[in-house]
């Protein structure tokens, strides 16, 4: 029965909270593939003037998307410069997300909650939507590099290029064949995502969502400028993997800390909403 009440509780929140949200996905959309161009401009223009000996392919376009910076060394000689697509892309996932759990609430989440006389179940498919939400927006980052590297190059290139990580994100001697790069790339990008927006949506029922917002967004700016694993969104930022840097952030523990958070922020909804006064 509470197998039952669950799959219509989630086909609702799929269908009010993803679906019936397509511009949100068109716009990540528009954005990835913004992104992607201009990237691929700047390379083709490199590659003209003999910067880069090779154009860049799939591979080299979402780590583009998901590289974030190097670590910054507040020297006063150091330019402090926010990697500006690592920022647009979770600012829009948090923007995106932020709200929906307590709109629905105040519309017409008590009504249903009365009728499956659980707040359990409730909140259940709330933390699952959260997660399908999360990885439609990367879904639709794949398409639309997808899309720009079988028009550029005809193919899904699963390598990184040597000349266009030494010149574009300062990597260099990168073993562009090795499996971990896109584990690092395709992987802890979208468990990091997770995190961030079940600790967002925990947020979100504590106070305002727009607080829980301007949180997230205070935490993108602080792990910019300081290179912590308790900054979570440090771990979101490929360019500070030990996979790529000397003394970055182990994968192990990029991913011990995710779960920890996704387990506090899921465990922690579940038990507050019970709490909480939503007469």
């Amino acid at each position: 029965m509470s197998y039952k009440i669950i799959r219509k509780l989630l086909k609702y929140d799929i269908s009010w909270g993803i679906l019936d949200k397509w511009k949100k996905y068109l716009a990540m959309l528009t954005l990835s593939l913004m992104i992607t161009l201009v990237f691929i401009r700047n390379c083709e223009f490199q590659y003209i003037h003999k910067i880069i000996n090779s154009t860049p392919g799939f591979l080299d376009y979402l780590m583009n998307m998901f590289h974030g910076m190097k670590k910054f060394i507040p020297d006063g000689k150091t330019q402090f410069d926010i990697p500006v697509e690592w920022m647009a892309f979770h600012l829009m996932i948090a923007f995106f997300i932020g709200n929906y759990i307590i709109d629905d609430l105040e519309k017409c989440g008590n009504n249903i909650i009365t009728r499956v006389r659980s707040r359990n179940m409730w909140i259940i498919s709330k933390i699952i939507w959260n997660v399908l939400a999360v990885l439609a927006f990367y879904l639709v980052i794949y398409i639309g590099t997808i899309i720009a590297a079988l028009i550029k190059t005809g193919r899904l290139q699963l390598t990184l290029t040597q000349s266009v990580c030494s010149e574009n994100f300062e990597l260099n001697n990168v073993d562009v064949g090795q499996a971990k790069y896109l584990f690092a790339i395709i992987f802890l990008p979208i468990l990091s995502s997770l995190a961030i927006s079940q600790m967002q949506m925990f947020l979100s029922l504590i106070v305002k969502p727009i607080i829980s917002f301007l949180i997230v967004a205070s935490i993108l700016i602080l792990s910019a400028y300081s290179m912590t694993p308790y900054l979570i969104a440090n771990l979101s930022m490929v360019q500070r993997s030990e996979v790529f840097m000397k003394d970055g952030i182990g994968i192990l523990t990029a991913i011990l800390v995710n779960i920890i958070i996704l387990t506090i922020s899921i465990a922690g909804s579940i038990i507050y909403f019970n709490k909480k006064n939503i007469i």
